[in-house]
């Protein structure tokens, strides 16, 4: 288990890197982002759980929302209920403290108030 920060173009956040196997094939991410929109009036706070899955420089990455709060039209959503987002992307690590996410996050609910979100940051592992 170890600490991360993370940085985007629109996004920054804090969270914890959860190894499954010996190597770095599988982990999961559990962390805290914030996000504001270039587009529309909107700020996030999320906090997805995101599932990494694949080599030892390039994963798949899946999973979703646990806490979706969108400020802009005051909605906030837990475990599926409206404005909660399903996560998928691709992720390159480049050694074991650094990694480049490139991750979208859609709304489970359609036609939905909120946007999909397309975030590409770097990440730094402690």
């Amino acid at each position: 288990m170890s600490l991360f920060l993370h940085a985007g173009l629109i996004d920054a956040g804090i969270g914890t890197k959860i190894r499954v196997a010996h190597e770095n094939r599988i982990y999961l991410t559990i962390d805290a982002r914030y996000q504001k929109s270039l587009i529309f009036q909107e700020e996030y706070i999320r906090i997805p759980m995101l599932c990494y899955i694949g080599g030892n420089h390039v994963h798949f990455i899946t999973g979703g929302t646990f806490l979706n709060y969108v400020r802009g039209n005051m909605s906030i959503s837990i475990l599926g209920l409206y404005g909660s987002e399903i996560a998928n992307g691709i992720n390159v690590d480049i050694g074991r403290h650094f990694g480049i996410d490139l991750i979208l996050f859609t709304p489970t609910v359609w036609p939905s108030e909120t946007s999909h979100a397309l975030l590409l940051a770097g990440r730094l592992t402690f």
